[in-house]
């Protein structure tokens, strides 16, 4: 993953113009995309993500209802992010299909060691913890993963047309495989601090896509 920043909090009274609420509110969630990204959900706690960029409590129910109520928009933020990354290497008309598929794995890598191994994947991490989350939490986690089946889909759908992948693939069900794998080799790597998981799957992955 590529870093995520977090704008330093200003000291003094804060203003109370509309712009102003807006942007505490996007650095309260990007605090949370932040560490949840690499502690998960239920080991993280309000108390913990207001301390990071220094914004006191009272705050943070002024803008969300309870903890799964900032979790959903927490989850919706990273789907927001992540989207746009996958956009950025599945949709580049620059270079093959195929190509983009590595390009991607190859800038997760990166990002994973950047890290030193401590974040994953928000998402992947928090359906991890499926049975400790209300339901509306699962049914976003479900609709992320959804959304990049889809541009993965549609990446392998143009590999096909371009006779880059065999053509009795089912895209769909590919790219389903894909994230499926994609999620567990991230979690080993994380594990062992090690990129040999992610390079065995991304190899396999590949190597069966082949015609």
């Amino acid at each position: 993953m590529e870093q995520l920043n977090t704008i330093k909090p200003k000291r003094g009274r804060p203003r109370l113009d509309s712009k102003h609420s807006e942007e505490t509110k996007r650095r309260i969630i990007w605090a949370g995309v932040e560490i949840i990204t690499e502690k998960g959900a239920t080991a993280t706690g309000i108390d913990q993500i207001l301390k990071k960029i220094d914004i006191p409590k009272g705050s943070f129910y002024h803008y969300f209802k309870s903890k799964d109520d900032y979790l959903i928009e927490v989850i919706q933020q990273y789907n927001s992010y992540f989207i746009h990354k996958l956009c950025k290497y599945f949709n580049d008309q620059t270079v093959s299909p195929v190509t983009r598929i590595v390009n991607f794995t190859e800038d997760a890598k990166n990002g994973i060691k950047k890290f030193q191994f401590k974040r994953g994947c928000l998402v992947g991490n928090m359906g991890q913890e499926s049975s400790l989350l209300n339901e509306a939490l699962i049914i976003k986690i479900e609709e992320s993963f959804r959304n990049w089946e889809d541009l993965l889909e549609k990446c392998l759908l143009d590999a096909k047309k371009e006779k880059q992948i065999k053509p009795d693939i089912d895209c769909a069900t590919t790219a389903k495989y894909f994230w499926i794998g994609w999620e567990g080799a991230v979690l080993r790597a994380r594990l062992h601090k090690s990129l040999e998981p992610v390079d065995i799957f991304t190899e396999k992955f590949l190597h069966d896509l082949k015609i």
